[in-house]
């Protein structure tokens, strides 16, 4: 019997819909694509018939927390516990009002870094509502554009790629290093087909995704050039190409779900837009493996509940048993256990304290050293402050333009700030004058680092093009 499975894209007010089966050799066909209204949500159960399914359901990116973490180690069992104690930290709600997944994005002996997605409760609540009773026949919960990637790693797992994709027409762009999802931005220029056409929309989308990417390198995560999948009509592609001509990027292509998959298409069916591409990737992506970023983390009811009820009574009279004996045991060895089991807790808290806080050296209260250090953590989070007054972007702009030598001018270009991290382009009168800025800029209080990178002359007029590399304390 094939296996039915219906991948379902919530965009506005239309959920678009892509139905497949697999067939006893493993086959996978695509039956139907299509739309359905939200209000009409009924229809769905009405695609597939009396057949058994499931359903693999999209959850909006812009409504998602991500969070890059690094950590001077690189032991499993340590990013376990320490992923927890950071994403706390970073949030404005506990952690319980969450469900976090993530990925290992590069590990080695004394170092690692991660790519973490949250989602709130309520809106995954939210979300499987969208479906009314249908809502237990969902077996798969993540965003589209983590979909189409997944499906990217999976067919090039060995290079580096940049997928851009959109959203309630904004640009999304999520970057993958050798098959995995290293970082996910969204870009909020509008990127609708149309809107392409107007004059600077796509430029200044451009410099943003480029922008981005030059971080990516500076920090290590890219290392050539990227092979760069856009999620839009066909029609589009010309404008992407002749803007997206940079060495960091060795090609634009469109993403073919059917060639990549090697797909069986009924005959008339299409998937050229690009929610339907992503209601596909979602069918497709949790056939073969369990994927890292399935928000669904609650069980489904079973088919096969009664069944269960009765292997339970079955056994009923064992387990009464074994619980008797159970407590008799507890009874005797419960204070030995319950004691080792302390030590080890404390042992914990301490290891976790030097993890997180190697500057203390002296335990005393290693709970309480640990809370003092998320509180502190948490306040520099948002931003460093001096007195009363917290370090702005209007703030860092105002202090660079004062660094700027009055009497040979800087020309600012480009202003690219992500995180900590700030990358600064432009052109100085000449190399004095950009010595004189750069050691002006060493002078801000909360410029941690100022590196000069690359400069060269200029072929037009007599003037030096500089990049300074800078991290904040913010």
């Amino acid at each position: 019997m094939s296996r039915v499975r219906l991948g379902i894209y919530q965009e506005g007010g239309e959920l678009f819909y892509a139905l497949t089966t697999v067939g006893r050799r493993g086959v996978v066909r695509l039956e139907e694509t299509g739309t359905i209204s939200l209000k009409n949500r009924e229809e769905i159960g009405e695609k597939v018939g009396s057949r058994e399914y499931e359903i693999a359901l999209s959850l909006p990116v812009s409504s998602l927390s991500v969070h890059n973490l690094t950590f001077p180690f690189g032991e499993r069992r340590k990013i376990r516990q320490a992923v927890a104690y950071e994403l706390e930290a970073r949030l404005p709600h506990p952690l319980g009002q969450y469900v976090y997944k993530y990925e290992v994005v590069k590990r080695e002996a004394k170092s690692s870094s991660l790519f973490c997605l949250l989602a709130p409760n309520s809106l995954l609540e939210e979300s499987l509502s969208l479906l009314g009773e249908k809502a237990e026949k969902v077996s798969l919960l993540m965003p589209g554009s983590i979909a189409l990637a997944l499906l990217l790693g999976e067919s090039f797992p060995e290079e580096d790629v940049l997928l851009i994709d959109r959203e309630n027409r904004y640009a999304v762009g999520v970057f993958l290093r050798r098959g995995n999802i290293a970082y996910l931005k969204r870009f909020y220029t509008v990127i609708d087909d149309g809107e392409l056409k107007k004059e600077g929309k796509i430029k200044e989308l451009c410099r943003e995704i480029t922008g981005s990417i030059e971080i990516l390198k500076w920090q290590g995560l890219v290392e050539g050039s990227l092979r760069v999948f856009i999620n839009a009509r066909e029609s589009s592609l010309d404008f992407w190409r002749e803007e997206l001509v940079n060495p960091l990027f060795s090609s634009i292509e469109p993403i073919e779900i059917a060639e990549l998959y090697a797909l069986t298409l009924s005959p008339g069916t299409e998937i050229g837009e690009a929610p339907l591409k992503k209601a596909l990737a979602l069918n497709l992506v949790g056939y073969e493996r369990k994927v890292a970023f399935n928000f669904l983390t609650f069980p489904q009811k079973s088919e096969a509940m009664g069944e269960g009820v009765k292997k339970a009574l079955k056994w009923g009279g064992v387990l009464a048993f074994l619980s008797l004996f159970a407590l008799s045991l507890d009874s005797y060895l419960g204070y030995y256990y319950k004691k080792l089991r302390l030590q080890a807790l404390k042992k914990e808290i301490e290891s976790t304290v030097r993890i997180a806080a190697p500057e203390v050296t002296k335990l005393v209260d290693p709970l309480t050293q640990l809370k003092n250090k998320i509180a502190e953590v948490k306040k520099m989070a948002q931003g460093i402050s001096y007195g009363v007054v917290k370090v702005s972007v209007t703030e860092i702009l105002k202090d660079i333009s004062q660094a700027a030598p009055k009497d040979a001018p800087i020309l600012i270009n480009s202003f690219h700030l992500e995180g900590t991290y700030l990358l600064i382009k432009g052109t100085a009168p000449n190399y004095e004058a950009l010595d004189t800025f750069r050691k002006a800029l060493v002078k801000i209080p909360y410029f941690r680092t100022v590196d000069l990178g690359s400069t060269s002359l200029a072929k037009e007029v007599q003037a030096v093009n500089f990049e300074i590399k800078i991290t904040v304390l913010r």
